[in-house]
C-alpha cells in the first residue's frame, strides 16, 4: 500500500468502516481527551518504518506513533464518542496549519477555528458537534498542546506536535483521508473486527495494535480474544501498551512503556 499521495476512489471505499455499535454511557472522570503518556520516544526504535496499518485508542497520542511507525493507514477508536468527535476537530485545525507552529497559533482563535470546522464537515449535524466539542475543550486543551508542542527528549521533537517530521506525516494522512476516528468498544464485537476487515480489503497488515494501559481495567473477554485472533497481521507486527505497577521499569511519567510481538507471542 502506497504511504502517501491521493487515495483511489477503491482505497476510499476499502478504508471505510461502516460498522458501528452500542456504547454505555461515559462519566465525566473517564473522558481521555488528553494523554498522560509523556515518553512516546521510547517506542520509537520498536515501531520505526512498521507503516501499513495502525489500530489504536485514545487521542492525539495515536498521532505520535503513527508518525513514528510512517503508517500508511490509521484507525483510532474510543468508548467515548467525545474522543471519536475530538479527532474531527484536530482533522480540520491540522489541515488549515501548515506547520505545529501555525496550529498552536490557531487553536485559541475561536472564531477562525470554527470558521474551519464549518468548512470541512458541511453537514449541519455534524457541524453543530464538532464545533460543540471545540468548545468546550479549547482552553483546557490550550496548555496540553502548547506542552506538547516544547516537548523534547535529549534535544530532539519526541511528539507529534514538537517533532517537524512527525507533524508532516500526520498533516498530509489527514489530508489524504488516511485517518479514520471511530466510537467502538474493545469488548464489542463490530467496530475492532470491522477495522481488521478494511485492513484485509486494502491488502495490508495491521503492523501496530496500540491499547494504551486500558488493559489494565478490562478483562480478556471472549469477543477480546476473538476480535485480536481476527486481526490481519504480520510477523512484523506489534502490541504497543502502556503498564503501571509493582515489577515494571517506569519512566518520570510513572509508566512503563511495553511493545511486544502480536502474533507469535501476544495472541
Amino acid at each position: 500500500a502506497s504511504s502517501q499521495g491521493p487515495l483511489a476512489a477503491w482505497e476510499k471505499q476499502a478504508f471505510a468502516v461502516p460498522e458501528r455499535e452500542p456504547l454505555k454511557p461515559i462519566a465525566s472522570k473517564d473522558r481521555y481527551v488528553r494523554s498522560n503518556e509523556t515518553e512516546l520516544q521510547m517506542y520509537a526504535t520498536h515501531v520505526a518504518g512498521l507503516g501499513q496499518g495502525y489500530a489504536g485508542v485514545g487521542a492525539d497520542q495515536n498521532y505520535t506513533i503513527m508518525a513514528m511507525a510512517g503508517t500508511a493507514f490509521g484507525w483510532m477508536m474510543d468508548y467515548d464518542p467525545w474522543v471519536a468527535r475530538l479527532h474531527k476537530v484536530y482533522r480540520a485545525v491540522v489541515i488549515e496549519s501548515a506547520t505545529a507552529d501555525d496550529l498552536i497559533a490557531l487553536w485559541p482563535q475561536k472564531v477562525k477555528v470554527q470558521e474551519a470546522l464549518r468548512k470541512h464537515y458541511p453537514d449541519a449535524t455534524e457541524q453543530a458537534e464538532v464545533i460543540e466539542l471545540y468548545q468546550k475543550f479549547v482552553n483546557w486543551l490550550k496548555p496540553y498542546l502548547g506542552w506538547s508542542w516544547k516537548r523534547k527528549r535529549q534535544g530532539q521533537g519526541n511528539t507529534w506536535l514538537s517533532n517537524p517530521t512527525y507533524y508532516q506525516h500526520i498533516r498530509r494522512m489527514f489530508q489524504e483521508g488516511r485517518i479514520q476516528a471511530l466510537p467502538g468498544d474493545l469488548h464489542g464485537e463490530q467496530v475492532l473486527r470491522g477495522i481488521g476487515a478494511a485492513a484485509r480489503r486494502l491488502g495490508i497488515a495491521i503492523r501496530i495494535v496500540y491499547l494504551s494501559n486500558a488493559e489494565m481495567y478490562l478483562p480478556y473477554s471472549k469477543a477480546f480474544i476473538t476480535t485480536m485472533q481476527s486481526l490481519p497481521v504480520d510477523e512484523k507486527s506489534l502490541l504497543v501498551r502502556t503498564v503501571r505497577g509493582g515489577g515494571y521499569p517506569m519512566l518520570g511519567d510513572n509508566w512503563h512503556y511495553n511493545v511486544q510481538p502480536f502474533q507469535k507471542d501476544y495472541v
